[in-house]
């Protein structure tokens, strides 16, 4: 019985490490732009679609001190029609 469930252990923990990576999400940043007299930065970040989520663009603040923060998720969104720095 120890056996058992020592190889149903194993089995599972196996299964846990090889789904990690497939439930991660590949973000691609598509610009940095550099905010004048600000102390931050902004990033547009393309998700790309997978099983659970849509494709989206997303706006985000890049802190130094206080790390990375999420400014307006726009959805259903391959691309940016028009940039202008």
């Amino acid at each position: 019985m120890k056996r058992i469930c020592i190889f149903v252990f194993l089995i599972f923990k196996l299964c846990l490490l090889g789904c990690t990576d497939t439930l991660k999400v590949k973000e691609k940043e598509l610009f940095v732009i550099e905010v004048p007299n600000k102390l931050y930065k902004l990033r547009i970040v393309h998700i790309p679609s997978n099983a659970t989520i849509q494709s989206s663009i997303q706006v985000r603040k890049l802190n130094i001190n206080k790390g990375e923060e999420l400014l307006q998720d726009y959805e259903r969104y391959n691309y940016l029609e028009n940039y202008q720095p």
